[in-house]
């Protein structure tokens, strides 16, 4: 059977929201409407759905290889040209962070894009 489209307005939100959950009660499945406004409304606010999704996977491997790059590149870099001053460590720190934490936003911020 072909499915045909059907517009509804309504002067509320209220109003839509009754109208979602008649459908519902009336059994249409959730995936044969859906709700179209012109203001921004929080996620839920008609009943709808959570769609599920796996965006957040690529900022989280993108910021885990910068941390790991950053590290790398910062402790290689104070070990390959050693500047041994008044007896303090190789391995400095405070700067190694500023280092990483931007390569962490950096490779998080691609892997976004």
């Amino acid at each position: 059977m072909a499915k045909s489209p059907i517009l509804g307005l309504f002067e509320s939100a209220d109003h839509a929201a009754d109208a979602g959950d008649a459908l519902k009660a009336a059994g249409v499945p959730q995936t044969d409407y859906d709700f179209l406004t012109d203001t921004p409304y929080p996620e839920g606010a008609f009943g709808e759905r959570y769609e599920s999704h796996r965006l957040y996977i690529f900022p989280f491997v993108g910021a885990i290889i910068g941390l790991t790059v950053g590290i790398l590149l910062t402790s290689m870099t104070q070990m390959a040209y050693p500047l041994v001053q008044g007896g303090k460590p190789i391995l400095s720190l405070p700067p190694m962070a500023v280092v990483t934490y931007e390569s962490t936003m950096l490779t998080a911020i691609i892997f976004t894009i």
